[in-house]
């Protein structure tokens, strides 16, 4: 578990981070708590390619990074040409709202990372949907998790994804249920001096987040300086 002080903390070195590398992550200030100033979640929006006919994404998919929203139904940006060119060269069905066959379709994810009070841990909301923006169904998202990454009994998986209330927006957004969260971050055997990134290398993956390796420079201690020597004469 981490404070909200450290989840901020952790969110603002992500970021600069992003900032560097080009990622595309955007801060929100949030309006949960009376100090606005404390109250932050981080946002990101990407557009695949996936293939739903064995709940897969394909292992090279077409992802193009565009601004992040506040609503879904915004426009979705420029950069979606690329993705909608692409749709269109393969004979992509783009108002498809489930993912059900072996031909790949154009999916809009949009992930929110949020501090969770209840917890003590970051929540990753999530929504996908079509370009024309009819949103997936519980049953499709789980048939985009690779297997390996799913809960052994398939009893758990309506637990480990759920939809819920996005505790900003108050609009409906699937989550990964925090309640795991404790359990899984307790299996990490090394100190992570950035919460976030670790926890989000961990978890991402499950529904199409990865993050670049390069990261895990956040993780690791800070160098120490060397002080400075003066020279007398």
């Amino acid at each position: 578990m981490i404070s909200r002080r450290q989840f901020k903390r952790d969110c603002l070195i992500f970021i600069d981070k992003s900032n560097e590398l080009s990622d595309e992550w955007e801060v929100v200030t949030g309006l949960q708590s009376q100090n606005k100033d404390d109250d932050i979640y981080i946002v990101k929006k990407t557009t695949s390619l996936v293939v739903g006919s064995h709940g897969k994404i394909p292992t090279h998919p077409v992802q193009t990074e565009i601004e992040p929203s506040s609503s879904i139904e915004q426009g979705l940006g420029e950069s979606d040409d690329e993705v909608m060119h692409m749709a269109e060269v393969i004979g992509v069905d783009n108002e498809a709202c489930s993912i059900d066959g072996s031909n790949p379709k154009p999916v809009v994810f949009e992930y929110h990372i949020v501090y969770s009070i209840a917890y003590s841990v970051p929540v990753l909301y999530f929504n996908a949907h079509s370009m024309s923006g009819k949103l997936l169904k519980l049953e499709d998202i789980w048939g985009l998790v690779p297997e390996h990454l799913k809960p052994s009994q398939s009893s758990e998986w309506w637990s480990f994804i759920t939809q819920s209330e996005h505790p900003v927006l108050h609009r409906p957004f699937f989550q990964i249920h925090p309640c795991h969260t404790a359990d899984i971050m307790a299996n990490v055997t090394c100190t992570t001096h950035n919460y976030l990134v670790t926890w989000l290398s961990l978890l991402g993956p499950v529904v199409g987040l990865s993050i670049s390796h390069l990261y895990a420079d956040l993780c690791q201690p800070p160098r120490p300086t060397r002080p400075t020597t003066t020279t007398t004469e």
